[in-house]
């Protein structure tokens, strides 16, 4: 950092002088390819390792050495996961050059290179340490035993503020792709001239080279070690350990290796996107790596996850003020303060704060067993407290939601985002595509559809069906899917009409709305079904207490309120017979040539964290259900095992496909050919659910057909425990 602190040397190196700030932006490069790996990637690998490193600091593993090292190894690819993968993904969206955010790239640089080379000496110690404990475990631990493990604790750190202060960071750069030590590497010697060879880290390739022959001489030792052992190990154990090593080897030694090469030469385009994906999993892949190879660790995992071993006494998961009390200080920070939405959401934190306490304070009592008469007062002030704040909530919602409806109610804002005075009403004539493909499956799909899913819902609704959570979750999921698929067949029309966003705009505004908030909210109430059919696999009387009784009814609360925030805070998804999907832009396949508006502005966060969010627990909750089946010792049928494995297979297809699709469209325009299909996967996700209630569950297909041809059933159909096609 003496670079940084030294301005003259910083200059010579690091100047933005030479070009314009325009300059600078025409050499830089969108990577929309490369920002969705990074943010799908990065949540993956944060969800599956960072539970991880808390299971290092439980007492069976921590006492270990080898526990201890990749405790501090995990902390370190945690600050990686930061600050190369989610941040990447922010950069290359917006295709960020050196010079358009230079300290931050700066800084940011400086936490890579340390990061990076404080995992490569961690690595080093844990091969080490295990090769010593095989060699002999009573010289490991007088060498790793104890608070002497701290000592390398220290040099790491050590090893880590050398390459931070005394080595050039290692720059993010959109176009290069993988990173680099020179802030031009982009930029051909003629239009910057700058001596190039200045930016060489020597340290750092060091670094590498010393990693990459320390990894390999200690792979053929350790594979030496162990098949040349006197000790009495069994050969599944033999394969194990070298598959490992194996595994981290190569983890290592590719990123290690596409380092060394960007120093000498330019990477190919397509090899730096393979070389950016393979550094990613060397940062987050330890975490899978460690499930896969250790059962041990595995059932720590779970135990974090889903708390299993250190659940209170009471059943009461506690909740800490202390994540909200810095966001309320950024509120009243004066930028925010002045604007009323800030002001609203300012004293909406006030009252969750004290809500929050309420459930502290609700923790102790639960815990002590405390009823009324034992402190009428306490309950008393506490019962005013809490039902003043609820109330106080939830009208601040409302005004919140009302005043940041802007869109609507802010002619200025909705004429920046869907003005139609671009063109005139001949022009917009002009762009209307008329899609005959989409307006037949629409209307007849739509049509079966409807046929068969309406008669479910009523089905649902029965007493002897609705009784049960799983049910109660299903007809909720059943009502989102009538209003989409009624939507959809409105579709049919749009298509048949080639009705453009400009031809009907409070039309089109209104049904994406309606369309953006019901695929939200079927979004997460496909996730809270798959949480109640893992929590009842795992333990029937808790997802009673979670589940049962009007306790579902605060789950459609949530979903209800999950469906507010993205009519009213998010941008509606409009159709688009042009594009044939849905699409957050009005203008979306009309040239920019044309409509001269930055398409960016269209970019729908809260909808792209909503589907990545979705497409990471649908496959973990498969990937968890199918393990738990697989693994369990519970005595359950072949087939049944059969049965559930592919019913969640259905699921996960079905909602897993439109979400990848509705991803993709908001980065790249997709063919026609590939929307069509999006679309039809989009409208099977939505209609089919009823479809595979029939075919999968005996008792609702009975009911469906008394209903339908009022059949008197004798004797009374059976009533399944739980739809097991979810």
């Amino acid at each position: 950092m003496e670079t940084f602190i030294d301005s003259s040397k910083y200059e010579s190196l690091y100047s933005c002088a030479h070009l314009s700030a325009a300059q600078w932006r025409d050499h830089a490069v969108y990577r929309p390819n490369a920002t969705l790996p990074c943010i799908v990637l990065g949540t993956f690998y944060a969800i599956t390792y960072i539970p991880c490193i808390f299971v290092h600091l439980k007492k069976r593993f921590i006492h270990k050495p080898c526990h201890k090292l990749m405790f501090l190894l995990g902390l370190i690819d945690a600050a990686s996961l930061a600050a190369n993968i989610f941040t990447y993904g922010a950069l290359y969206a917006e295709g960020v050059s050196f010079c358009q955010a230079p300290t931050l790239l700066y800084i940011l640089g400086v936490v890579t290179q340390a990061c990076w080379a404080g995992q490569c000496l961690t690595a080093v110690f844990l091969i080490l340490c295990n090769l010593i404990t095989m060699y002999s475990k009573c010289f490991s631990s007088k060498i790793f035993g104890g608070d002497r493990i701290f000592i390398f604790y220290g040099i790491v750190a050590v090893y880590m503020a050398y390459f931070a202060i005394f080595t050039k960071p290692l720059l993010f750069s959109s176009v290069t792709i993988l990173p680099s030590y020179d802030p031009y590497a982009h930029i051909f010697g003629e239009v910057l001239p700058a001596d190039r060879n200045q930016y060489f880290n020597w340290e750092a390739l060091m670094n590498n080279i010393a990693f990459i022959s320390f990894l390999m001489i200690a792979l053929i030792v350790f594979v030496t070690i162990i098949c040349r052992t006197k000790l009495q190990v069994k050969k599944g154990v033999q394969f194990m350990i070298m598959r490992q090593c194996l595994f981290i080897c190569v983890l290592n030694m590719i990123p290690a290796a596409s380092f060394i090469a960007s120093q000498f030469t330019v990477i190919p385009e397509d090899t730096a996107y393979v070389l950016l994906v393979g550094w990613q999993f060397a940062i987050g892949g330890r975490g899978m790596l460690l499930l896969y190879f250790s059962k041990s660790f595995r059932q720590g995992f779970f135990d974090v996850i889903f708390n299993a071993s250190s659940l209170s006494k009471s059943g009461v998961v506690e909740q800490s003020p202390l994540m909200y009390i810095p966001c309320m200080f950024v509120l009243f920070k004066r930028q925010f303060f002045r604007k009323p939405c800030y002001k609203l959401m300012f004293l909406l934190g006030l009252l969750d704060i004290s809500l929050t306490i309420n459930t502290l304070i609700y923790g102790v009592l639960y815990a002590e067993g405390v009823i009324f008469c034992l402190a009428p007062s306490l309950h008393f002030i506490l019962g005013v407290i809490t039902q003043t704040c609820w109330v106080g909530q939830c009208l601040t919602t409302a005004i919140l939601i009302v005043v940041k409806m802007d869109i609507i109610l802010n002619p200025s804002e909705y004429n920046r985002l869907y003005s139609c005075q671009h063109l005139s009403r001949v022009e917009w004539a002009q762009h209307i595509v008329r899609r005959s493909h989409g307006t037949v499956p629409c209307l007849i799909l739509g049509t079966i559809y409807m046929i068969i899913y309406v008669p479910c819902i009523v089905v649902l609704a029965k007493k002897q069906f609705f009784k049960k959570p799983s049910y109660k979750l299903t007809f909720l999921l059943a009502l989102l899917d009538i209003i989409l698929t009624v939507i959809s067949t409105t579709y049919g029309i749009v298509y048949a009409e080639g009705i453009i966003f400009c031809a009907a705009p409070l039309f089109h505004f209104i049904l994406g709305t309606i369309t953006q908030a019901c695929w939200a909210g079927q979004c997460l109430t496909c996730v809270i079904i798959l949480m109640e059919r893992v929590v009842d696999f795992c333990s029937k009387p808790t997802a009673a207490r979670i589940f049962g009784g009007r306790r579902t009814f605060a789950f459609y609360a949530i979903v209800l309120l999950y469906m507010i925030f993205f009519s009213a805070f998010a941008k509606p998804l409009i159709i688009s017979p042009q594009a044939v999907m849905p699409t957050y832009d009005p203008y979306a396949s009309i040239p920019e040539s044309v409509i001269p508006v930055d398409r960016r502005q269209y970019l729908n966060i809260a909808a792209l964290f909503n589907n990545l969010i979705f497409l990471v627990i649908l496959l973990t909750a498969f990937m968890a259900l199918v393990v738990f089946i697989c693994r369990t010792k519970i005595e359950v049928n072949k087939g049944v095992q059969i049965k559930a494995i592919r019913q969640c297979g259905f699921i996960c297809i079905l909602n897993v496909l439109p979400s990848a699709f509705l991803v993709a469209a908001q980065f790249v325009s997709l063919p026609v050919s590939m929307s069509y299909m999006g679309l039809f996967f989009c409208q099977l996700t939505i209609g089919s659910r009823g479809i595979l209630l029939l075919y999968f569950n005996k008792s609702t297909r009975e009911a469906f057909f008394d209903l339908i041809f009022n059949i008197k059933s004798l004797p009374k159909a059976s009533v399944e425990p739980s739809p097991p096609w979810i």
